[in-house]
This record gives structure tokens, sequence and C-alpha cells, in this order.
């Protein structure tokens, strides 16, 4: 009785192992990098003279300390992969 219990829970068990599994490797291969693209900008708000720029990404930027020095906002389409 005990292994005809254990049984019947395996056979359970393994057509949802299945499917997750067919699930898992479906998101697998459909998945892409991210990206984000920027498609306008304007500053609302401001005590200052600057402006919205959108930086040309062929060039490689610095990211992370204020290389321009300036009031502008600036921003940059990303690929992440």
């Amino acid at each position: 009785m005990l292994h005809h219990s254990v049984g019947w829970r395996e056979n359970e068990i393994q057509p949802k192992a299945r499917i997750m599994w067919k699930f898992a490797v479906a998101l697998a291969l459909l998945t892409t990098p991210a990206q984000a693209v920027i498609l306008d900008g304007q500053i609302l708000r401001q005590n200052g003279q600057g402006k919205f720029v959108k930086l040309d990404t062929d060039q490689p930027l610095a990211v992370g300390f204020d290389t321009f020095d300036d009031d502008n906002l600036y921003g940059f389409d990303e690929d992440q992969n």
C-alpha cells in the first residue's frame, strides 16, 4: 500500500517537472538582452540654465563622475547584455 502511494506521487510530480523544464527552456531561448532607448527629454523645473542633452554612444562615456561640470541633464541609450 505504501509503495502504491509513493508511485502515485512520483507520477503526479513528473508531468509538472516536465512542464516547468519546457517553460524554462522556452524562456531561455526567447530572452534577449535588455535595451534602453531615450525617445525625448526635458527639464521641467530648475534653478539654472541647463537643458536635456542626449549623448552619442558611438564614443566611450565616463559614467559616474561630474565629467561635464555644467547644469545640463545628460542621458544616453543603453545596451546591456
